[in-house]
């Protein structure tokens, strides 16, 4: 058996992908990806900064990172709309949408028709 010691950390294989002008020249030549092995003290924005790092999770990564970073910046004077469509109310996340706006992360809320009347079924107790 042989066994292989490394002064360093031992080279990492995985990458994430790189950028699609490169695509099929190297497709190991984007950011190594870390393993991370989350602990119940961490907070979120680790477990988004070093858990999520490739694929459809890296894209989510860099997306909370726009949000926070450009769109809740207290100098930008943005206006954040909530697009919904599909069964809220009766799955229960009615009460996620009324928190959006109380705390600041939506200014309006666009919704379809379906929404809305099952909103006002709950809120009439016709439930």
């Amino acid at each position: 058996v042989d066994v292989l010691v490394y002064s360093e950390e031992p080279p990492v294989p995985h990458r994430a992908p790189g950028s699609a002008a490169s695509h099929g020249q190297n497709h190991l030549d984007g950011a190594a990806i870390r393993y991370y092995r989350p602990k119940g003290s961490d907070d979120i924005r680790r477990l988004i900064d070093d858990g999520f790092q490739a694929f459809n999770a890296g894209r989510l990564s860099e997306a909370c990172h726009i949000f926070t970073d450009k769109m809740l910046a207290p100098e930008n004077d943005t206006t954040i709309g909530l697009t919904v469509a599909g069964a809220l109310t009766p799955a229960g996340l009615g009460g996620c949408l009324i928190e959006f706006i109380n705390r600041g992360l939506a200014d309006f809320i666009i919704s379809t028709g379906a929404n809305l009347y099952h909103d006002l079924h709950y809120a009439m107790n016709f439930t």
